[in-house]
Parts: C-alpha cells; structure tokens; sequence
C-alpha cells in the first residue's frame, strides 16, 4: 500500500473516531441514526499480516537506543499492547514482578472496556534489563515503525508464536487482555493459572 494511500485511511479512521467519540455525542439518537443512513463511514480491511521470525528479529537489530530496545523486546514477550507496554515502563517497580521458575509476570490490572491486561508475562531472565523509563506512545510507536515493522505486527507475532507453540487460544487471548468482560474471579484465577502454566 502507497504511502498516501495509508495517510488516506489513517485520516479516515481519525475522523470517524472523532465522530464517534464526540460529535455522535452531541446528537439526539433520532439525529443520530438519520444521520449514519446518510453518512457512510468508509470500512477499512482487515490486515492480516502476521511478520517472519527473521523480520521481528532484523527490526530488534536495527533498533539501538536502549529504551526502545527495551520497549520492543517488552512487546515481543509480553504481547500486550504498546500503550500498555508504556505504562509499564513508565511505572515499572522491580518489587512488583513475580516469578515462577523461568517465567515472570508483572501484575497491570488494567481494563479499558473489552481491551484489558491482567499481567505482562515474559522470560525471567529478561526482568534484569527492565527498569523505570520515560516513554511517550507515539515516540515508540514511530521508532519501531521506522524499523519497518509497527508495533501492532509484534502482537499478531506474539499471538501467532503461541498458537504454533500449543497454546490453546483462550489462555493466549488471556496473556494479551482478549479477556472477555465476564471474566469472574473463579475464571479469572483458573485463567491465570493456566496462562503461568503454558507461558
């Protein structure tokens, strides 16, 4: 896809978030609905690139600066997604991680409607890189791209890696806060559970 096409559909999808969030909002729901009869929102496709094995790996390697090389190798264990992965980073306490032979989990309990995140699962061995940092979203998002991969393609990564390795998919959703909205805390911890035994 051309540059300007993808710019395109970026700013198609930014005016339809926008009036969703806020200019839906200031409607009756009679206006609202007469109005999306008239307005057809452009659908976008479903992308489903999933990257290489080498592909992840050569954009790790072009990354030099240590805290988005920190950042990347997060998202690529973890799974989560790069806002959560931020956070993280940004208010990482070493006292909070929890390990289990060679895994380790830091607890995020984070819930923004269906997105979620329980915990950040990744290698114990790779908690002695992690520390506190400074990181805005768009600044690691635009570094991991210029890598020619976007952040989003380390998740479908990550996802796919887990899948191939066995992982039954209702325990990988979990890993990446695909929880459903229902999750109870008996599910909740049978999820948990499983998700430290499959990691």
């Amino acid at each position: 896809m051309g540059t300007a096409r993808a710019q395109q559909l970026s700013d198609v999808e930014g005016e339809a978030r926008w009036l969703n969030t806020y200019a839906f909002s200031l409607l009756d729901e009679e206006s609202l609905i007469r109005y999306r009869k008239v307005v057809k929102i452009p659908r976008t496709n479903t992308d489903n690139f999933v990257p290489e094995d080498e592909q992840v790996i050569s954009a790790l390697n072009k990354i030099e600066d240590r805290k988005y090389r920190l950042a990347y190798k997060l998202l690529v264990y973890s799974g989560i997604r790069l806002r959560e992965a931020v956070y993280l980073l940004n208010n990482y306490h070493e006292n909070k991680i929890i390990t289990n032979g060679i895994i380790a989990k830091y607890p995020l309990s984070l819930d923004r409607g269906t997105k979620k995140a329980y915990y950040a699962y990744m290698p114990k061995e790779f908690t002695d890189e992690v520390e506190r940092q400074d990181l805005k979203e768009p600044g690691v998002r635009q570094h991991i791209a210029r890598r020619q991969l976007a952040s989003k393609y380390l998740r479908k990564w990550q996802y796919n890696f887990l899948i191939s390795n066995g992982v039954p998919e209702s325990v990988a959703d979990y890993i990446q806060g695909r929880a459903p909205s229902t999750v109870g805390s008996l599910h909740y911890l049978a999820k948990t559970q499983q998700a430290d035994l499959w990691y």
